[in-house]
């Protein structure tokens, strides 16, 4: 807000889209959301329990594993 990079019509705009969030509403919007996927994700699956915060380990890992040399300078 203290740019004058910004225009003061672009500033009354974006003061007034902070002034009208309101942070408990989003955490309660987020969750049903959540909500919603995990019960779409159930519905798909057929499960009858979904575990959202099991570890899940990658189908390959050797192309993390594989690391270039490292270049060092002559000494």
């Amino acid at each position: 807000m203290a740019s004058d990079q910004i225009s003061k019509e672009e500033k009354e705009k974006l003061e007034a889209i902070y002034l009208s969030l309101n942070p408990a509403e989003l955490k309660r919007t987020i969750e049903v959301k959540l909500d919603q996927l995990y019960k779409g994700y159930q519905a798909k699956r057929g499960a009858q329990r979904v575990e959202p915060f099991k570890k899940q380990s990658p189908r390959t890992v050797t192309n993390y594993m594989i690391q270039p040399e490292s270049i060092q300078l002559p000494t």
